[in-house]
């Protein structure tokens, strides 16, 4: 599906990857309302009450949303799974589209126009990030690492050391004397709430018609395995024989 750019396009876009949480309402390009707040463990009882707020500031109905926007990881399972199931909520048993954004190219887009090599760090805590490298060329990002969870003290191998890299996100800011260290570092940036930028993606998406319509089809990316699934894995081994 596609639109007029002349038509008034409402975006509903989330971000709940982190305890950094941020919501926002934008028609068209044009932020119209956005919420920033920390969540100490409250999330799925505040979420809804957040969402109803912005909607009554604009005397707006979740029926007057046209595409949701939600950053789908990596970073906190919970805060993944909480916004996730919300936004699938709000689009049960409706046509409204959903355009799935990974968190990594959100904190790289967030610096388009600026001819750079952009690495977005996630902090995966133990010593880990989640990391994606993109080239940004002519306003488009060409990816050169793919999303993956490494030990920090391994990025030197994978991104190379020649070339000046501005470097992005939580995990920039915790591991920064092992970056200025180590790389041409031509910046260090944490963008704290990304709503905004999610809602750029989804209304560029929703006009190239790359959105999704069923809610099937929106999973999380986690990378990293949850602790529940280690935990499994090392209880359901202990003691017993591996054969090869």
């Amino acid at each position: 599906m596609t639109s007029s750019l002349s038509d008034n396009v409402y975006v509903l876009a989330m971000d709940t990857t982190s305890k950094q949480c941020s919501i926002c309402l934008t028609c068209n390009d044009l932020v119209l309302a956005e919420y920033n707040f920390i969540s100490n463990n409250d999330l799925s009882a505040n979420i809804i009450k957040i969402i109803e707020f912005l909607l009554g500031q604009l005397n707006l109905d979740i029926s007057d949303i046209d595409v949701f926007g939600i950053g789908i990881g990596p970073g906190i399972f919970t805060g993944i799974r909480v916004g996730m199931a919300t936004i699938k909520g709000l689009v049960f048993d409706s046509d409204k589209k959903i355009v799935p954004v990974n968190i990594l190219e959100a904190i790289a887009s967030m610096y388009k126009g600026m001819n750079n090599r952009v690495v977005s760090l996630i902090d995966a805590k133990r010593e880990q990030v989640y990391v994606a490298g993109y080239s940004i060329i002519d306003n488009d990002l060409i990816d050169f690492c793919k999303p993956s969870l490494v030990d920090i003290s391994q990025l030197g191998n994978i991104l190379g050391k020649n070339e000046p890299y501005l470097f992005a996100g939580s995990g920039a800011i915790i591991h920064n004397d092992y970056l200025t260290n180590t790389f041409q570092v031509s910046n260090i940036i944490n963008p704290s709430f990304l709503s905004k930028e999610i809602a750029k993606i989804a209304y560029s998406n929703y006009i190239s018609g790359n959105v999704e319509t069923n809610i099937e089809n929106v999973n999380p990316l986690y990378i990293r395995r949850t602790d529940a699934e280690e935990n499994y894995e090392r209880n359901n081994t202990k003691g017993k024989e591996i054969r090869y």
